[in-house]
């Protein structure tokens, strides 16, 4: 019956309706506003991954982040709720949870789903942080489904679900009290965290991180540079931000009486935690290394993983345990973090964001913090028993919490273990060698997530730095002029030109001709008693400007400049020496003085203008009291370095100081200057060996940089071609004089770091840009003995071949970053590799080809690629991995034909013909046929 008014009368039966209606939809939008915090912690996550990775696999974490997101969502909704929270004894068997069939609770069965799945996948995320930079996208969005329907669900069935036998809310639970872990530090940190262990081990570390490219173990392990702390720091806050929703959301209603007071306690405990766990790893950090090293430092990582690390601790006992035992629990993660991460990087376990730290080690610790400081008090209001703590005289909570944590690892070391092993073992895991070393981004995701324009630094104050250092007897002006020479200047890049310790009363060779003094040198001559300790003060003195004024793209270094260089290098990388170098720097007195001449551009002759005109301080009064540790020497010194003509030989360097002198024991990419006549030409060789990622290229002249064009292109194909693609396939001097057949392996680029002389006429980085830069109606190939000396091919001809001709590489499908092997026929073309001099005959012998075949061949296919040449085995064709082979008619060396169709037919490489033209009058042209595939008889392929 309706009142006067048109409404039903109010009765006690419809306001208790009401008011429980109210009540179920307050849980309702509380639950959904802390989940929606919850998921917000997917950002973190990819923030702080992201930041912490390097920057040429930023798209592939970011991807992953949102695909593990997806797949989880999906594993969850089919079975991982079901699995989780109906009823069995060991994992739920049947339900309405299985699919979200059953819609018996409204919105509370819908908000439970959604809360349960932002803690599923933000446990799921853990490992994400852990193998990142090195796995598969495929195998790891299966992971995240498989994670999210079964293997997590089973953790949370056990001890969140009433059925499960480790669960406080089960009729018998373990030791009467079961295991307590109010928001996750075992079942979301410690499952995440035993799945990321097990994985990263399989998996196996990132190439160089312990290791080096030949496989040797590293004096100390590389630390990868995050590419933004910002990100990370962000990352770090919104995670922080999250966890509210995370711990206090654990309440899953609001309205109930107390709850509210479990939820605000909830808060105070995660912020005491979280700052104790930042405070205490940063000043136990800045500790440590001032006690071994004499330094005070903050480490920006340190104090993030630390905060991160208190956050996991505290959550299983954020309900139960008083705010003074939260700084406790937060005080002790912090050192739980920092020392479980050196235990790890001692064990050779390669953790890309440190999460195996924060989450498994902080996780184990939570729970076994809760079994010793949970308070009967709040444990009443949280589970509506008097479970108590250690501290509390009872034992039963600590067995409990040691018991889950037993569980949980067994349990996903049982499952996990053997499903990576296998995976791994199918080739499905971890991304190619190739690909981890250019960058994932290039190679699976359609370029970097940055698009870097190097020519755009040219107007802003971010030009790229260049530290140049002279050579003996010399000064900076000298340097200046030779930079000058290769079109270095300071209108383009930002030069810091630093000048010896060693005072000359005259300049060398040539030199006061050009300039006035005064002169330097950087050590004293090899016959003098005192050259050891000059040069191991040398080192320290560029090393010192390295740490002031750095950092720096490159090192530019002449003849004894380019020495220092290299020892500076071999420092970053040889423990030995850096031992040496510090042992000296310390035996020199205190108050000596580490004396600079620091040179910016300028009028050098009689001038030499110092840092202080630009308002910038006397560098020896601001280095007095540097003090070089090993910590100066973790970074490296620059990109890449530039020697020239470098005068020391690294055997002779051994004996006095410990200069390395075993090949490639440098990991610095490297450009060599060496003159073709220069008396210590053998020398500036043996200086290139050292290094693991040497390109050389040789000037015509002696011990001078004459006028060559390098600039701006050079060494912007240097910084990117080198520095961030890291050259995929490293490019070794070739050992051979003579080649048989001319071959190659390469990889496909516009730009080339190689130097050609063509009849001692062509001197020039690039073969395409010198062949434009002569008349194209001149005469390049022909042969020599034909009696028509009217039959060659022009220059203009040979460009237009290779440009868009029939020579063009892209017509067969070679693509940016492709390997290309080739092999042509001799034709009596001699090859002089270390001058990569080409000297064209004819080869009357030779009926097919005569010797403009391969000198075009050479030139075409090697104005495309960046190598050197030298002849392609078997073992270097299983070892380059060519996605492309070219093999020429008339090819007379038999083993090098047999290793390229025994690859071909093995690996199912694209194999191109090239068949000559045998057109008299235009010697060398050739044509290309696309790919063959492999038949029974790949011997065959030739007759066709």
């Amino acid at each position: 019956m309706l009142g006067l008014d048109g409404y039903q009368p109010l009765t006690l039966e419809s306001l208790a309706n009401a008011v429980y209606s109210l009540a179920e939809n307050t849980d309702v939008f509380y639950s959904l506003f802390c989940g929606a915090t919850i998921f917000l912690m997917q950002s973190g996550f990819t923030f702080l991954h992201a930041g912490s990775i390097q920057e040429k696999n930023v798209k592939n974490i970011l991807i992953k982040s949102i695909l593990h997101v997806c797949g989880g969502a999906i594993g969850y909704w089919a079975t991982g709720f079901g699995v989780a929270f109906e009823q069995g004894p060991f994992i739920g068997t049947s339900g309405d949870r299985f699919f979200l069939k059953g819609n018996s609770s409204g919105g509370s069965y819908y908000i439970d789903f959604f809360i349960q799945f932002t803690f599923a996948v933000a446990a799921a995320s853990i490992t994400a942080g852990v193998i990142a930079e090195r796995c598969k996208m495929v195998s790891y969005i299966c992971y995240s489904i498989f994670f999210t329907g079964f293997l997590y669900p089973v953790v949370v069935h056990a001890i969140w679900n009433s059925d499960g036998f480790l669960s406080p809310y089960a009729d018998k639970p373990l030791g009467d009290v079961g295991m307590i872990d109010f928001s996750g530090s075992g079942v979301i940190h410690v499952t995440g965290g035993t799945t990321g262990l097990v994985a990263t081990i399989i998996l196996g570390p990132r190439i160089g991180r312990f290791y080096d490219k030949r496989g040797q173990l590293l004096d100390k392990p590389y630390d990868f540079p995050s590419h933004s702390v910002i990100l990370q720091v962000l990352g770090t806050f919104i995670l922080w931000f999250g966890w509210y929703g995370l711990n206090a959301g654990s309440t899953f209603a609001i309205s109930p009486d107390g709850y509210g007071d479990v939820a605000a306690l909830c808060t105070v405990t995660t912020t005491l935690s979280a700052a104790a766990g930042a405070l205490s790893s940063m000043f136990t950090d800045t500790l440590l290394g001032y006690y071994y090293n004499g330094e005070i430092e903050y480490d920006l990582n340190i104090c993030m993983n630390g905060c991160l690390g208190g956050l996991v601790a505290i959550s299983a006992g954020c309900a139960v345990v008083e705010p003074w035992a939260a700084v406790l629990i937060g005080t002790v993660s912090g050192n739980v973090y920092l020392f479980s991460s050196k235990f790890l990087v001692h064990l050779k376990v390669d953790d890309a964001s440190d999460a195996i730290p924060i989450h498994f080690f902080n996780g184990i610790w939570g729970c076994i913090s809760t079994g010793l400081f949970a308070c009967p008090r709040h444990t009443f209001a949280s589970y509506g028993g008097t479970y108590c703590g250690l501290f509390y005289s009872n034992e039963n909570l600590l067995l409990a919490e040691i018991s889950g944590i037993l569980f949980i690892v067994a349990w996903v070391s049982a499952v996990m273990t053997p499903l990576f092993y296998i995976v791994n073992m199918l080739g499905l895991f971890r991304i190619e060698q190739d690909k981890e070393i250019i960058g994932i981004d290039i190679s699976l995701h359609k370029g970097p997530a940055y698009i870097l324009d190097l020519s755009s630094h040219e107007d802003s104050l971010e030009k790229p730095r260049i530290l140049a250092i002279h050579g003996k007897a010399s000064n900076s002006a000298i340097t200046k002029l030779q930079l000058a020479n290769l079109e270095i200047t300071d209108d383009k890049f930002d030069i810091t030109y630093l000048d010896g310790l060693v005072e000359m009363e005259r300049g060398g060779k040539g030199v006061e001709e050009f300039v006035n003094g005064p002169y330097f040198s950087f050590y004293h001559d090899k016959n003098d008693h005192r050259f050891s300790a000059s040069f191991m003060d040398a080192v320290i003195h560029v090393q010192k400007t390295i740490i002031q004024e750095g950092p720096f793209d490159a090192i530019y270094g002449f003849s004894q400049g380019g020495c220092i260089a290299a020892a500076v290098a071999a420092a970053h990388n040889n423990i030995d020496f850096r031992d040496q170098l510090l042992e000296h720097e310390h035996g020199r007195h205190a108050s000596r003085r580490f004396k600079s001449s620091l040179r910016v551009s300028g009028n050098f002759i009689g001038s030499g203008i110092d840092r202080t005109s630009k308002g910038q301080g006397n560098l020896s009064s601001r280095s007095a009291g540097l003090f070089l540790s090993p910590k100066s020497f973790y970074h490296a010194p620059c990109k890449y370095m530039i020697l020239a003509c470098a005068s020391e030989d690294p055997a002779f360097l051994n004996k006095d100081v410990k200069f390395p002198k075993e090949e490639k024991s440098v990991d610095i990419a490297s450009f060599h200057l060496i003159g073709v006549k220069d008396s210590r030409k053998s020398t500036s060789e043996k200086m290139t060996q050292i290094f693991s990622d040497a390109h050389i290229m040789y000037l015509a002249g002696g011990h001078l940089i004459s006028r060559v064009t390098v600039g701006a292109e050079l060494l912007e194909t240097l910084h990117q071609n080198l520095y961030m693609r890291k050259n995929a396939v490293t490019m070794s001097p070739p050992k051979m004089v003579r080649a048989s057949d001319v071959s190659s392996i390469g990889v496909m680029s516009p730009n080339q770091v190689v130097g050609v002389e063509l009849s001692n006429l062509i001197e020039n980085p690039t073969i395409l840009r010198v062949l434009k830069s002569k008349d194209p109606s001149r005469p390049l190939l022909y042969n020599a003995r034909d009696s028509f000396k009217n039959n060659y091919t022009t220059y203009g001809e040979v460009v237009e071949f290779i440009e868009d001709g029939e020579g063009d590489l892209c017509r067969l499908g070679v693509k940016q970053g492709d390997i290309v092997a080739f092999c042509a026929p001799s034709g009596k073309l001699s090859v002089k590799i270390y001058t990569l001099h080409i000297m064209i005959h004819s080869n009357h012998n030779c009926k097919k080809s005569g010797g403009a075949v391969p000198a075009l061949a050479l030139l075409s296919i090697m104005s495309q690629v960046t190598a050197a040449p030298f002849a392609p085995s078997s073992i270097l064709l299983e070892q380059f991995s060519p996605t492309h082979l070219i093999l020429f008619d008339g090819v007379e060396n038999q083993g090098a034909k047999s290793a390229f169709l025994k690859f071909f037919a093995a690996n199912k490489t694209p194999l191109h013909r090239a068949c000559m033209l045998n057109d008299p009058a235009k010697p060398g042209l050739f044509r290309y046929y696309q790919s063959s595939r492999p038949r029974r008889n790949s011997l065959d392929l030739l007759s066709t």
